[in-house]
């Protein structure tokens, strides 16, 4: 048995070696861009991780930080909001008489 003055090398998360993701930072900053992991983005939108993985083909901007992956919070934002459609007006037509 270890005592706990002991430190161990080995992880008992996923095989010895990776912490689970959410024991990684919740938001990581690069520069002027500050990067929320995904699981959280999708909590914000009131979500699930798949659906927002289901824009990443239509150009959802994310990055992968040591097997994380992260979205830039104003970029994503700007990206959501991009995608907002609206109906056009009805025409008026002539009235007939």
């Amino acid at each position: 048995m270890n005592k706990p003055s002991e430190l161990s090398t080995e992880s008992p998360y996923r095989g010895g070696g990776t912490l689970p993701k959410e024991m990684r930072p919740e938001r990581i900053v690069v520069g002027d861009e500050v990067f929320e992991r995904n699981d959280l983005t999708a909590a914000r939108y009131g979500g699930s991780e798949a659906t927002l993985n289901r824009g990443d083909r239509k150009g959802a901007p994310y990055l992968f930080i040591n097997g994380v992956k992260y979205r830039p919070v104003k970029r994503y934002d700007n990206y959501v909001l991009s995608g907002i459609q609206s109906k056009p007006s009805p025409r008026r037509g002539r009235r007939r008489t």
